[in-house]
This record gives structure tokens, C-alpha cells and sequence, in this order.
């Protein structure tokens, strides 16, 4: 068992801080056939790995970033790693290893160590969602200064808060660190977990690179990710 100091695990299989012996042995020990996990490439700085469980074996298959899109072949276009991996999974005879064999992904790998972050506890934390869903629900289901926290699907390993401001949602990336926390283009203030980061933007607003503007944290959006998809309203909007 590893004891990863912050492993920020991920609902679609993503950690971020593992190297391929640790990957590799996770898989054997949890995984079975066809389980995956992403994590950064120790190799090829911004780009990823895939790691799959084949039979005993694990395989690995880089996915590279070019800034604007990613791929693991050079056609490629996928505008975030989750859509890549659902496409793949979804069209296992267009995902060939070295000997021109598909590759499987059947589910992700979710670690369950102690030292999760837990954020899935958090009532502001949506996990997955896209940026669209994130702002569909702040309009329709918040107010002026509610908040909620997704993983970045661009960047994977990083996170966005999304809040409602007035009329309009405005995005903070939140950038994960050497073992910290912080807002991209601020004064980089460092928090050893993101609930200490929340709670401290919650007393002192966040200003906007481009406006200028202050934003305030005021009321976190609590209803659950899986419950708003199953509400006919927004659900409509994605059909």
C-alpha cells in the first residue's frame, strides 16, 4: 500500500502525483483486467500516461498535449483527457497497442487510501462536470455569490471554482503545487488543502485579472452533481 501524501484521486481515474512503479504495482494490486489510471508523464512534462491493466500486465500509452487539444495518436483532437478516455472506451477496436491488438478500458481505478482528500465530502465539490454544465447550474440553481469547485478538464490534476456574479459565472483556476494550493494570476498565496483555500476567499474576495473586479464567495452550491443531472430543467439543456 502507498501512502501518497496527496493523491488527488479522480472520478475518472486521474492521479497526479505517481510514478510508473507505483502505478504499475496500484493496478496489479487493485486493478483487473482493463482498469486504467491517467497520471502526469514523469517524461514528457504536460503531457500523460495511461496506464491499463492487460491480463497481469500493465501497458502504458502516452497521451501528448500540443496546448490546444490532446491525443495518443496524431489525428487526434480531443479537447480534454476524460473525453479521450470515454471516446477509447467506448471504441476499443480505434485503440491499438505496438501489435496492432485494441486495448480495453473497463472502469477507472479509484484509490481508496486513507489519505484521500476527501473532497467528494465537500458540499461545494462537483467532481467532472464540464465548464458548460458548471455554469448551466450556477444560472438556474444559484444566486449572486454561489460557488461551486470541478476538476479541470484541460488540466488535468488542477481544479476550477466557478462562481456566479450577478448575470454571469466567472472561473479561478486553482493550481495544485508542490503540495499546495493556490489561484492562478493572484498574489499566489499557498494553502495546504483546498478547504483552506475556500474558507479563506469565503472572508477576503477574490479580484478579477481582467476587471478588476471583487468577487465574493457567499453561499456554496450544495446540491449534488448526480442530482442535478437528473433535474428535468437541465437536463434538457444537454439532450
Amino acid at each position: 500500500m502507498f501512502a501518497f501524501a496527496f493523491s488527488l484521486r479522480s472520478s475518472w481515474g486521474f492521479f497526479a502525483n505517481l510514478t510508473v512503479a507505483e502505478a504499475e504495482s496500484l493496478l496489479k494490486e487493485k486493478g483487473n483486467h482493463g482498469s486504467y489510471l491517467c497520471r502526469r508523464s514523469t517524461s514528457s512534462p504536460g503531457s500523460y500516461t495511461l496506464s491499463v491493466r492487460r491480463q497481469k500486465e500493465v501497458w502504458n500509452f502516452k497521451i501528448t498535449n500540443d496546448g490546444e487539444s490532446f491525443g495518443l495518436y496524431e489525428n487526434d483532437g480531443f479537447a480534454s483527457v476524460p473525453d479521450l478516455i470515454e471516446y477509447y472506451q467506448h471504441n476499443p477496436s480505434k485503440f491499438l497497442d505496438q501489435n496492432n491488438k485494441s486495448v480495453e478500458l473497463t472502469e477507472p481505478l479509484i484509490d481508496d487510501s486513507e489519505n484521500d482528500p476527501g473532497l467528494s465530502q465537500e458540499k461545494w465539490f462537483f467532481g467532472e462536470i464540464g465548464r458548460g454544465e458548471a455554469e448551466l447550474i450556477l444560472k438556474q440553481r444559484g444566486e449572486h455569490g454561489s460557488y461551486l469547485v470541478r476538476e479541470s478538464r484541460t488540466q488535468p490534476g488542477n481544479f476550477v471554482l466557478s462562481v456566479r456574479h450577478h448575470n454571469s459565472v466567472i472561473e479561478f483556476l486553482l493550481i495544485y503545487s508542490d503540495g499546495a494550493f493556490d489561484i492562478a494570476n493572484t498574489k499566489r498565496l499557498k494553502f495546504p488543502t483546498m478547504t483552506h483555500l475556500i474558507n479563506y476567499f469565503i472572508t477576503n474576495p477574490l479580484i478579477h485579472k481582467d476587471s478588476d473586479q471583487a468577487i465574493h464567495l457567499i453561499e456554496p452550491l450544495c446540491d449534488t452533481a448526480e442530482r442535478l443531472r437528473n433535474d428535468q430543467r437541465i437536463k434538457k439543456e444537454f439532450e
